[in-house]
């Protein structure tokens, strides 16, 4: 009897172990999984004004803005304004192009280097774009030839005049001197260097801040300003005095 249980015992050791080796062995090699790379952030369309897709790009990598500028200023106020300008700032991430706003003409715009190498001008929308290949971490300088925009320069004798063909315009007096004394003269000066004179200037200083404050507060009275303005100039073209040619004594008639 006990031969025959060891006999089968060692029979269901050995199926044991047969079974064991057919077995289908474990994986000893660990599995790793690949993150697939997340797709770069597309560049910023390049649009009129500044998009808050813009904005918040250069809030984002641009830091440490500065600019240097130097113009050749002719004695013919009808002769362009030639500018040499260097706009210096900082860059954290340098995969996508840099959109420099400028309004004035494409043909105002004669040469265009960033970080000391020549790069063909890309004007568009109000824009001038730097290329991401020309631009580097950190520190960059793009350099730019130019002629100035004619549009906000005053380069005629009166200023207030030319200004509010272009931007509405609002003027307002204070007194500043007793009535009698004209204007420049030193009882006039002696007059503002008084208690009048400045009481004078605070009233006007009070009355431009609340102007301001009122302009930047309502959108509804700038949009009705520049209405006016429009209405006002109708489809007249500004443009400054010509050349040397006399003024018209006859403006009155």
């Amino acid at each position: 009897m006990i031969t025959l249980f060891r006999k089968a015992l060692a029979g269901a050791v050995a199926l044991f172990l047969l079974a064991a080796c057919h077995r289908v062995p474990l994986l000893t090699t660990p599995v790793t999984t690949t993150a697939k790379p997340a797709p770069p952030e597309p560049d910023p369309p390049v649009t009129t004004g500044v998009s808050e897709v813009l904005a918040q790009a250069r809030r984002a990598t641009i830091s440490g803005v500065a600019y240097n500028l130097s113009l050749n200023i002719p004695a013919q106020k009808t002769e362009p304004i030639e500018v040499v300008g260097q706009v210096l700032f900082n860059l954290k991430d340098n995969r996508h192009p840099v959109q420099l706003g400028f309004k004035a003409p494409t043909s105002y715009l004669h040469s265009l280097a960033v970080n000391g190498q020549p790069v063909a001008i890309d004007h568009r929308n109000e824009h001038l774009v730097l290329p991401a290949a020309a631009l580097k971490l950190g520190h960059n300088v793009a350099e730019i030839h130019l002629r100035a925009g004619e549009q906000s320069l005053n380069r005629n004798n009166d200023y207030l005049g030319d200004v509010s063909y272009v931007v509405p315009t609002v003027g307002l007096l204070a007194a500043t001197r007793i009535p009698g004394p004209p204007a420049h003269s030193w009882q006039a000066v002696a007059c503002s260097g008084q208690e009048i004179g400045t009481k004078g200037l605070m009233v006007a200083a009070k009355t431009m801040a609340l102007t301001a404050i009122d302009l930047f507060a309502d959108a509804d009275l700038r949009a009705k300003a520049q209405a006016e303005l429009k209405q006002k100039v109708g489809g007249h073209v500004y443009k400054p005095l010509p050349g040397d040619r006399k003024p018209a004594l006859n403006y009155r008639d």
